[in-house]
């Protein structure tokens, strides 16, 4: 493998929240990604979890006599680590509360490169 096989100095981002949480008028998961895309981040993926559980909100594992719950919900985004540290500095003091994590991780693109 050579040096640049994996890109350095990359992380990841993931915010944790709830299906049903909303901020300024949107679901909060929304509006993650678009001060994610407002920032010029390369991307965000969001994952709803089928249950899970927090202090804050005990039960949010799925139950069969409720057709609605409210199911967890986790934002993804990879990243320069110093891209993420100016949009957390950017957004944190904005919400309300939650739990953020941040890791490095090793990037590697696939597939044909554009000539």
């Amino acid at each position: 493998m050579t040096d640049d096989f994996f890109s350095e100095g990359m992380a990841v981002l993931r915010i944790y929240t709830a299906e049903k949480d909303h901020y300024e008028g949107l679901p909060f998961y929304e509006w993650i990604v678009q001060k994610a895309c407002s920032y010029g981040l390369s991307g965000a993926t969001v994952l709803r979890g089928i249950g899970g559980y927090c202090l804050g909100n005990p039960v949010l594992a799925p139950q069969f006599h409720q057709i609605r719950i409210n199911q967890p919900v986790v934002v993804e985004i990879i990243d320069k680590l110093t891209d993420l540290e100016n949009f957390i500095k950017g957004i944190e003091e904005t919400i309300p509360k939650g739990l953020m994590t941040l890791q490095p991780v090793a990037v590697r693109y696939y597939g044909k490169k554009k000539k």
